[in-house]
């Protein structure tokens, strides 16, 4: 019975039929009256499975799995047709054996029957009202990618106890005193049974059990877990902290969010962190460390410098080898791949932190930043590898009212 289950379940994640090739993942779903608005699910998804529980009265999701050859996500259609109030399953764990059947009170007789239920007003038939709506042309409407996180906790000592079925992208933090370990894996649990954890005691894995985290996305939440517990007082990092990925601001937002939900969940799991209130994983660090942000105003002392390239304007002070990059200063919104992740990612944990701040098309510095070159500087005010150094240009002794580059 078990090999039939997986069976079933490799022919749907297959193309082999082609009722479910426009299925698009990253879409919303298809918007029309009397279907589960849903990615997953076509108009063929929903009749068909419909059509198996009406006429046995109950299915199991594996036999439901078996009528949609081809598709690629039968288990999240079957799963959000229950969200929806189309379908109910029985109470329990979910498993290939839950059954599944019509919600009670509901027509048996289904799409095509002669009968006409009542309907509350309001609400469309089979459908609760809160989770499914019709939306008008007059409506905008988006929604939240949605990560949900999933923790796993174990001694180091004993990690190849975790599942092999933990898989996809995850993010881990190990713990020993208040010494922690943070990383990433693409593939599950490989990464973490590879011996590098040896000299920790705990270990938490988190994973998105939505499904939906790519491995972009699990770089940007790895930095953002060693930003976080690197920032929590007493609390260091056995390594410097990764550069992260590429993403949007509101992928950004949304993978904060995860990863302090994951941090609250592993202190209330008992993993660690009991000193620390639940409030510093929301805040979180301002930034990376090694870019602080400046005490002062302005340096009283020092070497001062301009920049004005890509259409921004910038002051710094260069003081003892230090770039102290002025308040006020302006900051390139748009960053070229070239330039790497780097400039990108400090810009995401500075909007966070309140201190950059949106301006006409680019950004403003709401406080000083220090940076070890005028080329780190430059790189991320104009988020380009280039011109760097040669952009910062300096009045000359016996002119002050000239410029010239910055040697």
């Amino acid at each position: 019975m078990a090999a039939s289950i997986f069976d079933a379940c490799a022919i749907a994640g297959k193309c082999v039929s082609s009722f479910f090739n426009t299925i698009d993942p990253t879409g919303s779903g298809i918007d029309a009256p009397g279907l589960v608005r849903h990615w997953a699910i076509t108009f063929d998804v929903q009749v068909r499975v419909l059509a198996t529980v009406l006429e046995t009265g109950s299915a199991s999701i594996a036999e439901l799995i078996v009528v949609l050859p081809g598709h690629p996500a039968p288990v999240e259609a079957i799963m959000a047709m229950i969200e929806a109030g189309v379908l109910q399953r029985e109470p329990g764990e979910i498993g290939p054996h839950t059954r599944i059947s019509m919600p009670s009170g509901t027509s048996g007789k289904g799409a095509g029957g002669t009968s006409s239920p009542s309907l509350t007003p309001g609400a469309k038939q089979g459908f609760r009202h809160t989770n499914v709506v019709e939306l008008r042309s007059s409506v905008s409407h988006s929604s939240a990618i949605g990560f949900v996180p999933e923790i796993f906790i174990v001694d180091v000592a004993d990690c190849t106890d975790l599942s092999h079925g933990i898989n996809g992208p995850i993010i881990y933090c190990a713990l020993t005193g208040k010494k922690a370990y943070t990383g990433k894996s693409f593939k599950g649990r490989q990464r973490i049974v590879d011996g590098h954890l040896s000299g920790f005691d705990r270990l938490v894995v988190i994973r998105d059990a939505a499904g939906h985290m790519s491995e972009e996305q699990a770089g940007v939440a790895e930095r953002i877990l060693g930003l976080i517990v690197n920032g929590l007082p007493g609390y260091k990092l056995a390594h410097h902290l990764p550069n992260g990925d590429r993403g949007d601001f509101a992928e950004y937002l949304e993978l904060r969010l995860f990863v302090a939900q994951a941090l609250c969940l592993a202190k209330a799991a008992g993993f660690g962190f009991a000193d620390i209130p639940v409030l510093h994983f929301v805040v979180g660090a301002e930034g990376d460390p090694e870019y602080p942000v400046f005490a002062g105003r302005r340096p009283a002392d020092g070497t001062a410098y301009h920049l004005y390239a890509a259409g921004i304007n910038a002051e710094a002070t260069e003081h003892e080898g230090e770039w102290i990059v002025h308040a006020g200063s302006e900051v390139r919104s748009r960053v070229t791949r070239s330039s790497g992740s780097a400039p990108m990612t400090r810009r995401h944990e500075w909007l966070f932190s309140g201190v950059l701040a949106e301006d006409n098309g680019r950004f403003r510095l709401n406080e000083p930043l220090c940076f070890g070159s005028g080329s780190g500087a430059a790189n991320f005010l104009i988020g380009s590898k280039g011109p760097n150094l040669s952009a910062w240009t300096r009045p000359p002794a016996d002119d002050p009212d000239s410029l010239s580059p910055a040697a």
